[in-house]
């Protein structure tokens, strides 16, 4: 089934510094690292379920289990306060699409990590669907290879400018992902076989995409909005009526 999505890209939303949240009119957002958490491991390993520590055993590197934990428990931790319950109360589960979500609760969130940070959106009411993503440059990646098969032709103009470093062109690789992915995230829809029809520069961009029967949706207009973590580019995007 073919949907048109209404996309509203503001542009830079600024620096993150740690675990301070932004706080927009629809949304939070939160982020944080395994170096500045690890320390409260046993604190949030003790909020997480007995199916979240059953994923998190099967994780090959310590690390990774450590952020997950860490991830996942604050999650819970800023879910209860934010309505008002014990942790232990919420009932996460997933979507057909793997978009995870509350059972006994109508507040939307997202999450994700990647090496040793994460990010956190959580809606501010109902109502308000959210999506996140985070990706931790890799150098090693060689991107202009996979531009002409994921990426809008005016994301690859973005990206690939001859007036910018390579080092600025990557930055923008990254940032131009975690908008595609934040994107996808927020409606559950997975990674799409047209990647290139997304168009996620700055502006007011509009297109369609075939999605799935079994995703049902309510809002077409987001916004998404960029931020960095030192070097760590994140995308929060909203579900937004606008105009």
């Amino acid at each position: 089934m073919a949907a048109t999505f209404h996309i509203q890209v503001p542009g830079h939303g600024g620096s993150l510094t740690g675990l301070a949240p932004v706080c927009l009119d629809k949304a939070t957002l939160f982020t944080g690292s395994l170096e500045a958490m690890e320390q409260h491991l046993p604190r949030y390993t003790a909020l997480v379920s007995e199916v979240e520590q059953e994923r998190a055993r099967k994780f090959v590197h310590e690390k990774d289990r450590n952020l997950y934990l860490i991830s996942h428990g604050f999650l819970r931790e800023q879910l209860a306060l934010k309505l008002g319950v014990a942790p232990s109360a919420l009932l996460i589960d997933f979507t057909p699409n793997c978009k995870p979500k509350l059972l006994n609760f109508e507040l939307d969130f997202n999450l994700s990590h990647s090496h040793n940070v994460f990010a956190i959106a959580v809606a501010n009411t109902t109502g308000i669907q959210v999506g996140v993503d985070v990706e931790k440059p890799k150098t090693s990646l060689d991107f202009a290879e996979i531009l002409a098969h994921y990426f809008h032709p005016d994301e690859i103009s973005y990206i690939t400018d001859s007036n910018i470093t390579k080092a600025i062109q990557r930055q923008r690789f990254y940032e131009t992902w975690t908008r595609k992915e934040a994107f996808l995230k927020l409606y559950g829809i997975g990674i799409v076989a047209h990647l290139p029809a997304i168009n996620t520069c700055t502006g007011n961009q509009q297109f369609q995409l075939e999605v799935p029967p079994s995703i049902s949706i309510v809002n077409h207009h987001c916004q998404l909005q960029s931020f960095w973590l030192g070097n760590t580019p994140v995308c929060l995007a909203i579900s937004s009526a606008f105009q």
